[in-house]
């Protein structure tokens, strides 16, 4: 499901957050400002190191791999790979067994 997609089915549907924004009167274009300032601020916080746990979501945090000797698969010749930070998502277990049970 794409962006658009979920700000209109969260618009349109009688799901929780759809049910919180008609009452709060918010529109698709509000429903994208706020989903929009969310992704910006869980990546600002992963980003800085912080651990971002959203319950019923999942948990939210940076890794740093290590640099280590890799290998070029067309040559064979080894090469250097920088150490690096990742994002690393933990899912919730209310969310897989709700993606389990086709909810």
């Amino acid at each position: 499901m794409k962006k658009a997609e979920l700000i209109a089915k969260a618009a349109a549907t009688s799901s929780d957050l759809a049910k919180a924004a008609s009452q709060k009167g918010l529109t698709p274009t509000q429903i994208d400002l706020a989903l929009k300032s969310l992704t910006t601020a869980l990546q600002e916080a992963v980003a800085a190191g912080e651990r971002v746990d959203l319950p019923g979501l999942g948990v939210f945090e940076r890794k740093t791999r290590a640099a280590r000797t890799g290998r070029n698969p067309q040559t064979g010749d080894a090469m250097a790979v920088a150490a690096k930070n990742v994002p690393i998502v933990r899912l919730a277990k209310a969310f897989k067994d709700a993606v389990a049970a086709g909810v």
